[in-house]
């Protein structure tokens, strides 16, 4: 089957550049995280001029713009116009500008998104000549930008123009950008398996069974996340109880393991489903659900306004039914400071800083004094992703008393607390984990942007990271090393705000990654809740939810998850008390049900753990320790009839020795061990006599009258 290699039929012409600073810190970076470095360049240095390089065939269509905010500057829209009899009727590509040699690594990076409903790109790398291809690979965008790799080794050697890069378009109209599209040649100095790859997924940085970083997680969750718990049973009358039956059985964790939720599936509201409601609360048919949520789009400004996803009213509903039935509800978002996310009126007045300012207010007033959610929702996401939507801040630049135009959010940050000195608010973007994470410069940014707002006299309590991890999956180290930095920068409470999966990885590697993903957050003193963006395939914005298949089947990551939160980190453990009454476990911090059961007599009570406790549960009726051992030991016989006293012992008690006393307190004789049948007869005169009675279980009084 022959395909079309490179056939320029249109260049777009921008002006050419050195080096940029696009390439130096995607360069910077796979040193950081991969630990390759100095590539020989396949195409060129800058992206201005690898865009110039490109060409596009078919009936396809390209146009070229300026991005900012973002790693690149430039953007390629790309419109397919119609289907072709074969997918590599439409293409666009690009030859290498240097020599290959067999065995040589290529790396190709870009940066996508989609713009219609479907997308479908064939990306390959072939001889120029004979179309024989060294990589081929068919690929779906998401309508986030995400940035891929591909690596492979060179099947052949390549002269000049000998390589043909890009990608066959003409399977279905469609209409995507593209960004950042460059090549390197690493020659042999690595082995593949360090490469990024988006299509090998499985070899994320951490995902050895043997890494390192796994010991020391374990050791730090047992450290942060569990507290000793110590259940003293007592009776009525103070009295320890020994061998009691103690069962503990956990109920929540303290740790918010949570969702973002569709406001509208939820009792009495227009798209109720019975079944996503019930896996709320049983997402292991053993009654285990989410602790903690948010609404995934119902209380956005625009969405709140416009009703989106239903009335505000019906959003009020269902976020009091969540509450109601256990789960901690948050608030996303307040303020998302770009026009798209805006209403439309906040761009038509952009220029009336006073109208923008009384419709900020406004927003403030209307969801922070809300009847219903005012005492429900106690914490917020406050701005959402200001690093890369900045038109509030473009906006008050204006301003003639501001500099910057980003006081206005020191203002937000002052109105509310105003209004609720006690909520908590919360930063939340995504441009340092998501999809691998942004350059260093977007990172950098965001990161001035925080300091700004931490510094003033209105900090921030709390930082959201979103987690829409790419098919690349970002390494497990990375992780930690961010939680650290910024952790240590700030000294705030993070949280896990919107976690998912590109649909790139396999099922089995997005197990994987969520157990590992877990583990390291759990282990984290800095984190303390976990939210994914959407559990069910049948309600989420990429189709590719953490837990469920849109037939409700449970995935393997849904597994993964459960394994981890309602299975290893969860408390459920019984036994004995001992001889003090004691019976003592670690548990992991939550709320727990304690049960203890003894002589027919059962008590349960309930224990919030968040840090070493002990925990005495009162049994009515139950006999001590005393009392069982003075049971155990019985007089048969009346001295003042008989002359002497006959013990009778039960069970398989053991008497070490025995003291006959007078009333006075004189030692009158000792056995060194129990007397033959069980016979005392050292009585010499009328009167009351004590035995003490030392056993293996303790001692025993008994009071004889001769």
């Amino acid at each position: 089957m022959r395909t079309f290699s490179f056939m320029v039929l249109f260049f777009f012409c921008v002006n050419v550049a050195a080096q940029d600073t696009y390439h130096t810190e995607l360069l910077e970076d796979l040193k950081l995280n991969y630990g390759i470095e100095n590539p020989a360049f396949l195409i060129t240095n800058s992206e201005i001029s690898n865009i110039n390089a490109m060409g596009i065939y078919g009936n396809s269509t390209l146009s070229v713009s300026d991005v900012e905010n973002l790693s690149f500057s430039k953007a390629v829209n790309i419109k397919v116009n119609a289907a072709g009899n074969n997918q590599w009727d439409s293409g666009y590509n690009v030859r290498n500008s240097s020599s290959i040699a067999i065995g040589d690594i290529v790396l190709i990076t870009f940066w996508a998104k989609s713009n219609s409903q479907d997308s479908e790109l064939f990306f390959f790398s072939e001889d120029a000549g004979d179309f024989s291809k060294d990589f081929y690979f068919s690929m779906g965008l998401t309508p986030d930008w995400t940035q891929y790799f591909m690596a492979f080794e060179a099947k052949r050697t390549y002269a000049v123009n000998g390589m043909s890069l890009g990608f066959h378009l003409a399977s279905l109209i469609q209409d995507f950008d593209i960004a950042g599209f460059t090549a390197f040649n690493f020659g042999s100095a690595y082995e593949l398996e360090m490469f990024p790859s988006s299509f090998d997924s499985g070899s994320y940085e951490g995902s050895d069974p043997d890494a390192e970083w796994r010991a020391e997680a374990q050791e730090r969750i047992e450290e942060l996340r569990t507290s000793e718990l110590t259940i003293t049973v007592v009776n009525e009358n103070g009295d320890l109880i020994e061998g009691a039956e103690v069962e503990i059985q956990m109920e929540e964790h303290l740790f918010g393991f949570g969702s973002a939720f569709v406001a509208c599936r939820f009792p009495g509201n227009d798209c109720y489903n019975s079944t996503y409601v019930e896996k709320v609360f049983d997402l292991d048919g053993e009654g285990h659900g989410f602790n903690v949520g948010v609404t995934e789009n119902a209380v956005k400004w625009d969405a709140w306004e416009e009703e989106w996803i239903g009335s505000p009213e019906e959003t009020a509903d269902a976020i009091q039914f969540l509450h109601e039935n256990g789960v901690t509800m948050r608030g996303h978002t307040l303020f998302w400071p770009g026009f798209q996310y805006l209403p439309e009126d906040i761009q038509q007045n952009q220029n009336d800083l006073s109208y923008v300012r009384n419709r900020i207010a406004e927003r403030i007033e209307t969801m922070i004094n809300h009847p219903e959610l005012k005492d429900i929702i106690r914490e917020w996401d406050v701005l959402n992703e200001i690093a890369v939507n900045r038109d509030f801040e473009n906006i008050f630049e204006n301003d003639p008393n501001f500099t910057t135009g980003r006081e206005i959010y020191q203002e937000v940050f002052e109105a509310i607390r105003a209004e609720d000195p006690g909520l908590k608010l919360y930063m939340n973007d995504y441009v340092v984990l998501s999809g691998g994470g942004s350059s260093s410069s977007v990172v950098n940014r965001y990161k001035e942007f925080l300091t700004e707002i931490q510094n003033s006299n209105q900090p921030f309590d709390g930082i959201g990271f979103q987690c829409h991890i790419g098919s690349n999956p970002t390494s497990i180290l990375k992780l930690k090393r961010v939680f650290d930095e910024f952790y240590k920068d700030y000294g705030v409470p993070i949280k896990i705000t919107e976690y998912d999966l590109n649909e790139l990885v396999s099922d089995e590697v997005a197990a994987q990654y969520l157990s590992d993903f877990l583990t390291m957050i759990f282990s984290h003193p800095a984190v303390d809740a976990f939210i994914m963006w959407g559990f069910w395939d049948g309600n989420h914005w990429k189709g590719n939810a953490p837990m469920f298949y849109e037939n409700w089947d449970l995935k393997p990551s849904g597994q993964a998850f459960i394994d981890k939160v309602f299975g290893e980190w969860w408390t459920e453990e019984e036994g004995m008390t001992n001889t003090n009454g004691q019976f003592v476990v670690d548990a992991f911090k939550g709320s727990h049900s304690i049960i203890v059961r003894k002589d027919g007599v059962e008590r349960i009570a309930r224990v919030s753990l968040n840090g070493d406790r002990n925990v005495q549960v009162l049994l009515e009726g139950a006999l001590s320790v005393q009392d069982e051992l003075n049971a155990a030991i019985r007089i048969s016989s009346n001295p003042a009839t008989n002359g002497y006293i006959e013990l009778i012992i039960d069970g398989e008690l053991n008497i070490d020795s025995i003291d006959v006393l007078s009333s006075d307190g004189k030692l009158i004789q000792t056995y060194t061990k129990s007397p033959k049948g069980g016979r005392i007869d050292c009585f010499d005169k009328s009167g009351m006599y004590l035995l003490h009675i030392q056993t293996n279980n303790g001692l025993v009084v008994k009071k004889v009258i001769f």
